[in-house]
């Protein structure tokens, strides 16, 4: 079973918003789930917590959307680094990172708050 990955709701069109994001599958999703885990725990709790929320794990999603400007950006710069210093990456860890790359960044890119 796959799971999501929403950046933001965004865009607004005469149907209502578009959400920037994407669907993964279930393993590509968890390797996800973990990268975000080691990048952010436990120094970034509280927004950990809300990109990775009990309602999201029993849904299967992780959503960047609740985050504030300067949280988002936050996220965006601890992961962006963590990746970034990743010493002899494990094949799970290259599958979060390509999660990061293919689905994330360029949503990223996109949304409004991205200030970096």
């Amino acid at each position: 079973m796959g799971g999501a990955v929403w950046v933001s709701k965004n865009m607004p069109r005469p149907e209502g918003y578009q959400y920037l994001g994407g669907v993964v599958n279930g393993s590509a999703w968890d390797a996800f789930g973990e990268l975000l885990d080691a990048a952010l725990l436990p120094e970034y709790f509280g927004v950990h917590s809300q990109v990775k929320s009990e309602e999201g794990l029993f849904l299967r999603y992780y959503s960047f959307d609740e985050l504030s400007r300067s949280d988002f950006n936050l996220v965006v710069r601890v992961v962006m680094g963590f990746i970034f210093n990743m010493l002899d990456p494990s094949p799970w860890q290259l599958k979060g990172k390509a999660v990061w790359d293919e689905v994330v960044g360029p949503c990223i890119k996109s949304d409004p708050r991205y200030e970096l």
